[in-house]
């Protein structure tokens, strides 16, 4: 747990939605994980529920393919909006490579391509963000069958549309607890920082494994 616990305290950041992927418990000899979450987001100027899901499939030894997508309804604190008014969603894919330093610490990096939507009945805008972000996962085994994991990755993009700066890099460090209750099947819970919201948010997931 020393080695989690560094990385949190050095690279304490930000998540737009819940990221899960963990690297950790291992595939072992399964080649394909699909999964998917709900999540709950509590920030200064508004709160809401979203869901995300993501694939993972291996293409080579310790390889995999990713993806990921991410959907979040909001209600503003000041009124207006409605059901499906103030959203922001997205998706990214890429590659990913697994270490095992150990038989209870495990290393990863990947690089993704990512897209996000952010729209706003507050302020009558729609904003538009590709960038490229490149992470490195961090599990370590707690318990037999349970592990906690971070996913610290750096990003930098160009966003769209009515925006004051329209380039931007990120930080995003989310830390979540990963337990395989069978060979084939995953349960992860992961919380974090919440941006652009100033808060923070909380998601559960399951995942199969094939």
């Amino acid at each position: 747990m020393r080695v989690v616990v560094v990385v949190l305290v050095a690279l304490a950041g930000c998540a737009s939605a819940p990221m899960y992927r963990p690297i950790s418990p291992p595939m072992d000899d399964r080649v394909f994980e699909g999964g998917a979450g709900v999540h709950g987001v509590v920030g200064q100027d508004a709160a809401g529920v979203g869901t995300s899901a993501w694939l993972q499939g291996q293409v080579s030894k310790d390889v995999f393919v990713v993806a990921r997508g991410h959907f979040t309804d909001l209600i503003p604190y000041g009124g207006g909006g409605g059901l499906l008014q103030d959203t922001q969603w997205g998706g990214a894919g890429g590659l990913r490579g697994v270490y095992q330093m150990s038989a209870d610490l495990h290393l990863g990096g990947e690089a993704l391509l990512d897209y996000q939507q952010i729209s706003s009945s507050v302020d009558g805008t729609t904003q538009y963000f590709v960038s490229g972000i490149v992470g490195l996962p961090v599990a370590e085994m707690a318990l037999p069958e349970l592990w906690v994991y971070v996913e610290p990755s750096l990003g930098a993009g160009y966003r769209f549309g009515d925006v004051r700066e329209p380039f931007s890099g990120f930080l995003e460090c989310p830390i979540g607890v990963a337990w395989r209750p069978a060979p084939w099947a995953l349960v992860v819970l992961e919380g974090g920082f919440a941006i652009p919201f100033s808060g923070g948010y909380l998601g559960v997931a399951g995942a199969f494994r094939l």
